[in-house]
C-alpha cells in the first residue's frame, strides 16, 4: 500500500511546475499565482522579474522659462512647479500589465501633489474658464389611442361613450411624448482651447498615457512641485497580476536646482534602473505581501504559526526570508480593525519567535480595516 502512495505523490510532484522551470520559461502569470497561493517564493519571483524586465528610465526637467515660452500667453505663475518628461521601457517578457509610478520624496515622504485640475491650471495661467451652457428643451407631446382589448372598435366606442358621460374624466388618448427639461452642457476641449489655451495645453501635456504592452516605450509628462532641500525620486514598478507587490528603485538627486539635479542623475539617454540605482549608491528593493496568519481575537492558529515560521526560517528545499539582505517586515495596522491594539503586537511577537530581529520589524498605519503583513528586502539578484 505504501509504494503506490509514494508513486502517486511523485507523479503529483512531477506534474506541478517548479519555481525554477516557471522562471526559466518566463511564465510569470503562473508564477504569480503560485506566490498568491503561498507555493512559490515571492522574493525570488520578483527578483527574477527585475532581471528579465530590466526597466529603463530617463527624466528631463523643463526649465520654467522654456515652459512659459511653449504655452500660449507666456504665463508667469509657474516658478513653483517643474514639468518633467519621463520615458520608460522594458524588455519583452510574458507579463500582462505593469505600472510604473514616479514619486518625488523629501525625508522619505512624498511631496504634496500639484493640483492639475483645469481650474487650478487656469489660475496659474491667469486665464478665465469657459462657462457651462444651459439649454431649455420644450415639451414634445405625442398622443396615442390607449386600446387594450382584442376588439378595438367596440373598445373605442365604449371609451368615447364613457368619456362623454364623465365629461372627459376618462381620457381617450395617452401622451407618450417627452416632457420639458433643462440640459446643462459642460465645456468641451474646444471651449477650453478658446478661453483657457495655456491651461488646456498644459493639461494635454500631463494627461496620463495609455501604455501597458510588454516592451512598449511610454512617454509621460509630470508636474512636480519645486522643493528646496535634498530630494530623491522613488520609482515603483508594480505588476498588476500580483497585488501589493512592487520593485522599488530609490534615486537620490544631487544638490542644486531641480533641473540641474535631474540632468546630473539621469544624463541624456535611457539607462536601466538598476544601473541608475548603483550610480546613486542605493540598492533596488522588492516588497510584497505575506499570507496573514493572524486571527482577529489576537491568537494564532498553531498550523498558521508554523507556516509563518517556515516562511521566515526556511526549509530544507526552500531558503527562508532571514537570509535576505536588508530584510524588513512591515505590519500595516489599522485602528479600525478588530482588536487593533493587541493584533499588531501578537504578530510582532510571532515574528520574533520565528527568528526575526526587533530592528527588522516596523508597524505603520494603514487605511484598510485589516492587519496586513508585507516584507521588503534588497534585490541582490539584480546585476
Amino acid at each position: 500500500m505504501r509504494r503506490p502512495l509514494l508513486l502517486f505523490a511523485a507523479a503529483l510532484c512531477a506534474c506541478a511546475p517548479s519555481q525554477r522551470r516557471l522562471l526559466a520559461g518566463r511564465h510569470y502569470p503562473e508564477a504569480f499565482a503560485g506566490v498568491r497561493e503561498g507555493d512559490l517564493d515571492g522574493g525570488a519571483v520578483l527578483a527574477q522579474l527585475a532581471v528579465d524586465l530590466e526597466p529603463a528610465l530617463h527624466l528631463q526637467a523643463v526649465p520654467a522659462a522654456e515652459l512659459r515660452a511653449q504655452l500660449p500667453g507666456n504665463p508667469l505663475d509657474l516658478d513653483d512647479v517643474v514639468l518633467v518628461r519621463a520615458i520608460h521601457d522594458s524588455h519583452q517578457v510574458t507579463l500582462p500589465n505593469y505600472r510604473v509610478t514616479l514619486e518625488p520624496r523629501r525625508d522619505g515622504r512624498p511631496l504634496a501633489p500639484v493640483d492639475t485640475s483645469i481650474a487650478a491650471l487656469a489660475r496659474r495661467t491667469r486665464e478665465a474658464l469657459p462657462e457651462t451652457r444651459t439649454v431649455a428643451h420644450a415639451a414634445e407631446p405625442r398622443y396615442v389611442l390607449e386600446l387594450k382589448t382584442r376588439f378595438p372598435l367596440l373598445e373605442l366606442f365604449g371609451r368615447v361613450t364613457l368619456s362623454m358621460a364623465t365629461l372627459g374624466g376618462v381620457p381617450l388618448l395617452r401622451n407618450v411624448g417627452t416632457p420639458a427639461y433643462t440640459e446643462v452642457i459642460e465645456p468641451g476641449a474646444d471651449d477650453y482651447a478658446r478661453v483657457s489655451p495655456g491651461a488646456e495645453a498644459l493639461r494635454r501635456w500631463i494627461a496620463a498615457p495609455y501604455c501597458d504592452g510588454p516592451g512598449e516605450r511610454c512617454r509621460q509628462w509630470l508636474l512636480w512641485p519645486r522643493s528646496e532641500g535634498p530630494l530623491e525620486i522613488v520609482v515603483l514598478v508594480r505588476p498588476d497580476s500580483l497585488s501589493s507587490a512592487e520593485l522599488i528603485y530609490r534615486l537620490p538627486l544631487p544638490e542644486g536646482p531641480l533641473e540641474d539635479a535631474v540632468r546630473a542623475r539621469f544624463g541624456a539617454d535611457m539607462q536601466p534602473l538598476a544601473a541608475l540605482a548603483r550610480a546613486a549608491g542605493t540598492t533596488p528593493q522588492v516588497r510584497y505581501s505575506l499570507t496573514n496568519p493572524l486571527r482577529w481575537d489576537g491568537t494564532f492558529d498553531p498550523k498558521n504559526a508554523r507556516a509563518l515560521c517556515r516562511t521566515v526560517r526556511g526549509t530544507f528545499r526552500r531558503p527562508g526570508l532571514l537570509g535576505r539582505p536588508g530584510l524588513v517586515f512591515t505590519i500595516n495596522a489599522s485602528d479600525r480593525a478588530i482588536d487593533h491594539e493587541r493584533a499588531p503586537l501578537t504578530l510582532r511577537d510571532a515574528l520574533l519567535a520565528c527568528g526575526a530581529a526587533p530592528e527588522q520589524i516596523e508597524v505603520v498605519p494603514w487605511s484598510e480595516t485589516l492587519i496586513h503583513l508585507s516584507v521588503r528586502h534588497d534585490l541582490a539578484a539584480v546585476p
